[in-house]
């Protein structure tokens, strides 16, 4: 169905993000940079992703119905609870990689003041 195919393709893109993006951190953790900016943007970056993924998989069902029945192919309006199918999990692992990405940014922060004493 319509529903199955968008929240798979849009699934599938946000885990090929976070992919690259973890490929990113580790490549920067290869070159030894362990606290920088750029890898505070990526854990924030991986936060925001996983969040997105949450309100997409809760909108999508919505979202489809809205098309359908513009379109006259859903006489009805089918039911659906939005909160009920919001992924709290994912939700809570977005919140955790932004809140990373925020002990990072002050973690680059110190290690910039450390090379200006120094």
């Amino acid at each position: 169905s319509l529903y199955l195919w968008v929240r798979k393709s849009f699934g599938k893109l946000l885990w090929l993000i976070v992919l690259f993006q973890m490929w990113m951190l580790a490549s920067l953790y290869h070159r030894g940079i362990y606290f920088s900016r750029r890898n505070a943007r990526i854990f924030e970056g991986m936060g925001i992703v996983f969040f997105s993924m949450a309100i997409v998989e809760a909108l999508t069902p919505v979202a489809v119905n809205s098309l359908l029945l513009a379109f006259d192919y859903l006489s009805f309006w089918a039911e659906h609870d939005v909160l009920k199918s919001l992924s709290f999990d994912t939700v809570a692992v977005g919140v955790f990689f932004m809140i990373v990405g925020q002990i990072m940014k002050k973690a680059a922060g110190l290690e910039e003041d450390n090379m200006l004493t120094i």
